[in-house]
């Protein structure tokens, strides 16, 4: 609420968010309301949510051997988006949604800079038209395939986001709920507490290990295999000495 307190009675705001790695998962929940007529300033309310995942993704062949990357190998994110976006006001005001996933380089999570490359990127969005879905993918240097079936209203939606990365890539992924109202009185919802859930899938012959080592689909990382013979020498020369 941007403005003096006691010139806010009847205004009220509420947001949250919650991510979850090992899950998959991400919530993001807004809501603002005015139930007082004729202020005697106008006043703008503004909620948002935010929830976001990261990861570093490793993909591998069979006994740790280095994948083949071929021009029709492709990694695939499934997302299922379930919530409602909802309001009225006599004046202005809208409630909103997006969703998003953007790739990068391996070895950007954690590092992040004000000039941080992102190699794709993909993203679904209501627009303001609440029970109506836009969505994006990127053309390069990742092209990233988006498809989307359902509806809010029925269910939620299903969506896809499919692209190869050619070798290991980070990757993060966000959930805004955002509700704006400006004057009149009324109220509007962005409700995304409903969860929106993610999976994924790497390349067929592949195996997916990530930084997180938790998240849904991957393995945790694995030791090179010089470091894991080293671990495994020091390991007899102990047994040794201790005999």
């Amino acid at each position: 609420i941007n403005g003096p307190h006691p010139l806010v009675n009847g205004m009220t705001t509420s947001s949250s968010a919650e991510a979850d790695l090992a899950t998959g998962t991400l919530r993001g929940y807004s809501t603002v309301s005015n139930s007082t007529v004729n202020h005697a300033n106008a006043f703008a309310l503004v909620a948002s949510g935010f929830a976001s995942l990261s990861d570093s993704f490793h993909i591998y062949g069979a006994n740790n051997a280095p994948f083949i990357w071929s021009d029709s190998s492709e990694v695939v994110f499934r997302f299922h988006l379930d919530g409602s976006v909802s309001g009225s006001s006599t004046a202005l005001g809208s409630a909103n949604y997006n969703f998003f996933i953007n790739v990068y380089p391996f070895g950007t999570i954690g590092h992040f800079t004000n000039s941080v490359s992102v190699l794709g990127e993909a993203s679904w969005s209501d627009n303001g038209r609440f029970d109506e879905l836009e969505q994006f993918g990127s053309s390069g240097p990742i092209q990233v395939s988006v498809s989307a079936v359902g509806r809010l209203s029925a269910g939620g939606y299903d969506l896809e986001a499919r692209f190869n990365p050619r070798g290991d890539f980070d990757w993060s992924a966000g959930l805004w709920s955002l509700v704006f109202m400006n004057g009149g009185t009324g109220a509007f919802s962005s409700d995304f507490n409903h969860t929106v859930t993610m999976a994924y899938s790497g390349p067929a012959g592949s195996v997916t290990s990530s930084s997180s080592g938790v998240f849904p689909g991957t393995l945790a990382q694995v030791p090179a295999p010089g470091s894991a013979a080293l671990i495994l020498v020091g390991l007899v020369f102990l047994v040794r000495r201790k005999s």
